[in-house]
C-alpha cells in the first residue's frame, strides 16, 4: 500500500457565487443550502484551499452515510475522520479531523445563512 508515493494534489474551489448544497446521509436525510454570503461557505472555500494535496485514490466504495457537499464540479463527503472527494478524474480520499468539519454540522437557526429544506 503506498502512502506518499500515491498522494496527489487536487483543484478544489467552490464555484464563485453558486449556493452549495449540503446532504446529511443515512438514517435521516436532510438538505440545506450554504449561502455564498454565509460564514460556513466561507469557511469550506477556506477548508479547500488548505486542502489540495495529500489525496489518495479510492479503491472501494464510499460510504453511504455521514456529510456531502455538493458543489457542481464535485462531491466532498466527510465521514468520521475520513474525507473522500468525487472528482471528473475518480474518488479520492484522506484524513481529516471530524473538527475540521464541525462547522457544517452545526443546525441552522431560521436567521442564519443557512437554509433548512424539507426533509428527503
Amino acid at each position: 500500500m503506498c502512502v506518499t508515493a500515491c498522494s496527489r494534489d487536487l483543484a478544489l474551489a467552490l464555484e464563485p457565487g453558486a449556493s452549495t448544497r449540503v446532504y446529511t446521509l443515512g438514517s435521516a436525510k436532510h438538505e440545506r443550502t450554504l449561502d455564498p454570503s454565509s460564514a460556513e461557505y466561507s469557511e469550506l472555500s477556506s477548508w479547500l484551499r488548505q486542502n489540495q494535496s495529500g489525496w489518495s485514490r479510492l479503491v472501494a466504495t464510499p460510504p453511504a452515510n455521514g456529510l456531502l457537499v455538493s458543489s457542481g464540479r464535485f462531491h466532498l463527503q466527510f465521514t468520521g475522520r475520513t474525507a473522500l472527494v468525487t472528482t471528473s478524474e475518480g474518488v479520492f480520499t484522506k484524513d481529516v479531523a471530524e473538527s475540521e468539519y464541525a462547522f457544517l454540522l452545526a443546525d441552522a437557526t431560521p436567521n442564519t445563512s443557512l437554509e433548512r429544506t424539507r426533509e428527503r
